[in-house]
């Protein structure tokens, strides 16, 4: 899950990112969004953007910001925890 906004030019490189690789991902953007935004903030602590949660509950991997390095070695984690 990708949270983001649409003027964010780090969010358009990690959606570029995601879609030339394949990676299938949902994008909540938190301005248009109120219930994303109320997850950005409170379950994830983040009032900036991009943010990148990779799997779920206890497996959960949260990024905040984004660069293909640090995406790519959360990904390595990601997989390890499975």
């Amino acid at each position: 899950t990708l949270y983001s906004v649409a003027w964010c030019p780090h969010c358009r490189a990690a959606k570029d990112y995601l879609t030339s690789h394949n990676i299938p991902f949902s994008n909540r953007d938190v301005e248009l969004d109120s219930k994303s935004y109320d997850e950005l903030t409170l379950k994830y602590e983040s009032t900036g953007v991009p943010v990148i949660v990779l799997g779920s509950g206890e497996n959960e991997i949260v990024l905040k910001g984004f660069t293909p390095e640090l995406f790519e070695e959360s990904l390595k984690k990601a997989q390890l925890k499975k």
